[in-house]
């Protein structure tokens, strides 16, 4: 999944609008309980970019889909380095 900051991060090629709700509720849940940290960090940062709050949690919600693709994909444990490395290039590039 590759977005670009001219590309809106509509997660529609990737996951079916139950899908899509679920994460963005669970990037919701991530930043009301401060869980990780880095997530409402990020969506303050992007905010403070410009980005509207909605784009903003579509942005980190596609971010958590990767994340847990590669987890699926790969086998693997989440590993929250792998997150916050991409949260941290939002609002660009996701893939690693």
């Amino acid at each position: 999944m590759h977005y670009t900051r001219n590309t809106d991060p509509n997660m529609s090629e990737c996951a079916n609008p139950e899908v899509e709700r679920v994460l963005r509720e669970a990037v919701r849940e991530q930043v009301a309980t401060n869980d990780p940290p880095e997530v409402a960090q990020t969506l303050a940062r992007l905010q403070q970019e410009g980005i509207s709050e909605d784009e903003a949690v579509r942005w980190i919600a596609a971010a958590l889909l990767q994340e847990m693709n590669i987890m699926l994909r790969d086998n693997r444990q989440y590993n929250h380095s792998l997150y916050v490395a991409a949260l941290s290039r939002l609002p660009g590039r996701i893939d690693r």
